[in-house]
C-alpha cells in the first residue's frame, strides 16, 4: 500500500505572470507537458515546472528558459511631429528584436550621423533622434530602420513638419440645442492658422460604409484671430440625432492630420428647457457681490392735484356743518 498521495504537477510562467496566450488570466497550467503553439517574442522567458505530493513544505521546482529568435518589430511613438523654426524635435522609435537589431536613422535617403545638431541615443528598446535648431530644410520624412540576422531591413517612417498638430475636440458630447451644435477644438501651431475644415455626418452603424460617407457635410471655417480653443456653431442639424465629426487645420506649411472622430447628440424636442419669466415685482435689484435688494412693493399713488381736491371737499363739508349748528 502506497504511503504517499498522487503528485500534483503544474507549470508557472516567470515571476508568476500570466501565460502569454489565452485571455491573459491563466496563471497556472496543469499537467506534465506544456505545449505552445504560434510562438512569438512574447513567449520568451522562464517556465517553472512544480511537483507536489503533499510531503514537505514546498513543491519541487525545475525551470527552463525559452529564448525566441525573431526579426525586428519596429513602431513609432508619433508618426507626425509638429515643430517650428529654432525648436528642438525628438523622434522616438521602439524596436524589439532577438538577436539585437542595428538601428539607423535616415532623412529621405540620407543617413544621419551624430553631429553638432543631431544626437542619437537608445534606452532599452527605445531609440531616439534629437534634431536641434530646426530650419525649413529640416522639414520632411525621417525613417527608423532596424535589421538583424533574420531580417535585413524593417522600416517605419514619420514626418517632421511646420503644419499644425492633430486637433483635439474638447466640446461636450450633448448639444444644448435641437438643430445646432457648439464645436470646440484645440490645435497647436507655431504659425497662424489660415482655415479649419470640419466634416460632420449622422452616425452610421453599417460597417461596410466608408468613413466619412459621401453624405458627410464639409464646412470650411475661417477665424479672424488665433484663439485656442477654437469655437464654431454648426447649424442645419436634425434634433435627437447622433453625429460624428472630425476636423483639421491649415497654416502656411499645410494641413494637419484629421482629429479623432468625435460623437455628439443633438437635443430632443421634449428636452428643451422651459424658461420661467418672473414679474418685475418678483425680481430683486442686483446690488453686486451676489446680493439683491428686496423687491419693490407697489403702493397707491396720489397726485398733488388729487390731494388739493380732497382738502377743498373737506372744507366745504366742515362749513356746511357749522351753518346748520348756527341756525
Amino acid at each position: 500500500m502506497s504511503l504517499t498521495s498522487p503528485s500534483h504537477i503544474y507549470f508557472l510562467f516567470q515571476h508568476n505572470q500570466a501565460f502569454p496566450w489565452g485571455s491573459g488570466g491563466n496563471l497556472t497550467v496543469a499537467g506534465e507537458v506544456l505545449e505552445m503553439l504560434d510562438i512569438s517574442r512574447l513567449y520568451d522567458g522562464e517556465y517553472v515546472c512544480n511537483a507536489d505530493n503533499g510531503v514537505g513544505h514546498k513543491p519541487v521546482r525545475q525551470s527552463i528558459t525559452l529564448k525566441v529568435l525573431y526579426p525586428p518589430e519596429v513602431s513609432l511613438e508619433n508618426s507626425w511631429l509638429h515643430t517650428g523654426k529654432g525648436e528642438t524635435v525628438t523622434m522616438a522609435c521602439i524596436v524589439y528584436s532577438n538577436p539585437i537589431a542595428k538601428v539607423t536613422w535616415y532623412k529621405n535617403t540620407m543617413k544621419l550621423l551624430d553631429g553638432e545638431r543631431i544626437h542619437t541615443k537608445n534606452i532599452g528598446n527605445t531609440h531616439k533622434l534629437s534634431l536641434a535648431n530646426i530650419t525649413e530644410k529640416d522639414f520632411g520624412k525621417y525613417s527608423c530602420k532596424a535589421s538583424n540576422m533574420l531580417e535585413k531591413d524593417v522600416t517605419e517612417t514619420l514626418e517632421v513638419t511646420g503644419a499644425p498638430s492633430k486637433p483635439l475636440i474638447v466640446s461636450d458630447t450633448r448639444s444644448k440645442d435641437r438643430y445646432s451644435y457648439d464645436l470646440s477644438w484645440s490645435v497647436k501651431s507655431h504659425y497662424s492658422i489660415k482655415i479649419h475644415e470640419a466634416q460632420v455626418w449622422a452616425v452610421i452603424h453599417d460597417g461596410n460604409v466608408p468613413i466619412p460617407p459621401k453624405t458627410a457635410q464639409t464646412k470650411r471655417i475661417r477665424m479672424r484671430i488665433d484663439e485656442d480653443p477654437f469655437t464654431y456653431n454648426i447649424k442645419g442639424l436634425k434634433n435627437n440625432t447622433s453625429y460624428d465629426i472630425r476636423i483639421r487645420s491649415q497654416n502656411q506649411y499645410g494641413w494637419s492630420p484629421y482629429s479623432k472622430t468625435f460623437t455628439f447628440q443633438t437635443l430632443d424636442k421634449e428636452e428643451m428647457p422651459m424658461e420661467v419669466i418672473k414679474k418685475p415685482s418678483e425680481t430683486g435689484i442686483y446690488e453686486g457681490e451676489g446680493k439683491f435688494l428686496e423687491p419693490l412693493k407697489s403702493e397707491p399713488v396720489t397726485s398733488r392735484c388729487s390731494r388739493n381736491l380732497i382738502f377743498i371737499q373737506t372744507l366745504i363739508i366742515t362749513s356746511s356743518i357749522w351753518l346748520l349748528i348756527s341756525v
